[in-house]
């Protein structure tokens, strides 16, 4: 093979040394234009810095976008050609670091098993139910329980104020110990007890009216003359003589405020005073 640059010329056949033309001392192949290895040093050396400035441009690029060599760059520009401008200026105020933190938070909740709003939805609905069986329904109940237990008190006080009330007026009126209870019972068709001021009255019942006011509540000392002792004369003591200011049997009379074994007649004419505390009532028989 022939060679660019001799020496001399007798380095090279006879018939090759026709081809070659003498340059600067040295024997140059004749070609087209200038022969490269006859070009200036500091040509060479320009083009050198030329080549290395162009790889170092070149590993500059790929280091930009990440990459080591072309085949990576040629991947990670097909990656960045799916980033238009208008989807950069949407990541521009991206953090990184925050972006990480989220994406942390969200593999803490799919761990959890939550992936998505109707996930969390269910647990809210979850912990509401638990929160309603564990706290709210025992709550309720020992409410419940206290609204019973003061209702079953209030009704204690409310029967026992009915019992002393009626039951103190038909002592009054002659009622016989032995059917307080019944009389007592018997009442409740026409009385109940309301609040008055805080405290429990036994009031006459919407329907029920005095005879002797009309428009006037029904009064208990007006039931036992008019209802009771009318309709339930067996309850009240029975007169087994007259006296003074009696029914003329000899037994029953009456001495001032004091009436001795009086009847239910008796009884019935001095019902209003004995309510009142004005007439009392002894029975000696």
């Amino acid at each position: 093979m022939a060679k660019a640059v001799i020496e001399a010329i007798t380095d090279v056949p006879e018939a090759l040394r026709g081809e070659y033309e003498q340059r600067d001392g040295k024997y140059v192949l004749k070609v087209e234009g200038d022969h490269p290895a006859m070009a200036p040093i500091a040509t060479l050396n320009e083009q050198k810095n030329k080549v290395v400035e162009f790889r170092d441009n070149n590993l500059k690029l790929l280091r930009a976008i990440g990459a080591d060599t072309v085949d990576g760059a040629v991947e990670r520009a097909g990656i960045f050609s799916s980033f238009t401008t208008d989807r950069l200026k949407k990541l521009k105020d991206v953090d990184p670091e925050e972006y990480v933190a989220l994406k942390t938070k969200v593999k803490a909740l799919e761990d959890k098993g939550i992936g998505d709003s109707k996930d969390v939805d269910a647990r809210i609905v979850a912990s509401l139910d638990t929160f309603k069986k564990d706290v709210v329904e025992p709550l309720q109940l020992s409410l419940k329980k206290a609204e019973e237990k003061t209702k079953t008190a209030e009704e204690k006080v409310r029967d026992s104020t009915f019992r002393r009330v009626v039951g103190d007026a038909l002592v009054k009126a002659g009622a016989d110990p032995t059917a307080i209870d019944y009389l007592v019972t018997q009442a409740r068709d026409s009385f109940e007890v309301r609040e008055q001021n805080g405290e429990p009255i036994v009031h006459a019942k919407a329907d029920k009216f005095s005879a002797a006011k009309p428009g006037d509540p029904l009064p208990v000392t007006e039931w036992i003359t008019s209802h009771a002792m009318k309709n339930h004369a067996f309850a009240f003591r029975p007169n087994e003589g007259g006296g003074a200011g009696g029914s003329g049997n000899g037994s029953s009379r009456r001495e001032g405020n004091t009436l001795f074994n009086p009847d239910a007649r008796t009884l019935g004419a001095n019902a209003e005073k004995i309510a009142k505390g004005e007439m009392k009532v002894v029975h000696t028989n």
